[in-house]
Formats: C-alpha cells, sequence, structure tokens
C-alpha cells in the first residue's frame, strides 16, 4: 500500500467569483489530491466575517452550492480539506462578489377583452316625473 503524504502548503490560494444576485453560488474546493490523502476525513466551508468564521456546511462533499443568493452575500469564504483529526490540510479563499440582477423595463400594452360599455341613460316609466333644477 502506498502512503501520501501532503507537500503541499496549507494555503492553496484566493480565488475570485462573481455570480449575480438570485443565481446559485457555486463553491468547488476539489483538488485531485485531497482523495489521495490517508487521513482524508471532510471539507468545512465558511463564511469569513472580520476574524469570525460562520460555518456554512462540513461533510464529505467538496463543492456547496448556495442557492439564490442576495447582495449581502459578497464577502469572503473558505473551505478546508480536512483530516481524521479535525486539522485542516488545504485551504482555499473565495472572495466573491454578487451584483445587483439587471432590471428589465418591459411596456405591457393592455388591450380591452370587452367592447367598451356605452353609457345608457335608464328608462323610466312616463308616470314618473323628474324635476330639474333650473339656475336662473
Amino acid at each position: 500500500r502506498s502512503r501520501h503524504t501532503c507537500s503541499k502548503p496549507l494555503n492553496c490560494g484566493e480565488r475570485a467569483l462573481s455570480v449575480v444576485e438570485d443565481e446559485d453560488l457555486v463553491l468547488d474546493c476539489a483538488l485531485v489530491w485531497h482523495r489521495k490523502m490517508e487521513l482524508f476525513k471532510d471539507y468545512a466551508f465558511y463564511k469569513l466575517m472580520g476574524r469570525k468564521k460562520m460555518v456554512l456546511s462540513v461533510g464529505p462533499d467538496a463543492i456547496l452550492v448556495i442557492k439564490g443568493v442576495a447582495l449581502e452575500d459578497t464577502g469572503k469564504y473558505q473551505c478546508d480539506a480536512n483530516d481524521s483529526a479535525g486539522n485542516p490540510f488545504s485551504t482555499i479563499t473565495y472572495n466573491v462578489t454578487v451584483a445587483k440582477a439587471p432590471t428589465e423595463t418591459r411596456i405591457v400594452q393592455i388591450r380591452p377583452t370587452l367592447e367598451p360599455v356605452r353609457q345608457v341613460l335608464p328608462h323610466l316609466p312616463e308616470d314618473v316625473l323628474v324635476e330639474a333644477e333650473t339656475s336662473g
């Protein structure tokens, strides 16, 4: 059995990603050599907020999809490939920019579905007296 050890640096670089709001953001952390690591355990995805990390996902999947991003999702994200002790042996940072979705201006012409209504005066019986005010 061959033994693979990591001679790669912990920091595997930064990637700039741009996405339009309401689209899906895809963070791909897979590097070919990760699965060759004898003690590989999982991937952990974080959103970086200053010195704090907010955990987004931890598991065997190297890809994280964030559905329908908003402008507030702009920022830094990080993925760690962890060994069986939970220590990262590979880290990728993502600089994510979410752009405002273009607004479409559509002019919609509404056509009537019925013919115009004609104003019809009520028919009054002959024995009803209608008084009209006259100015004078």
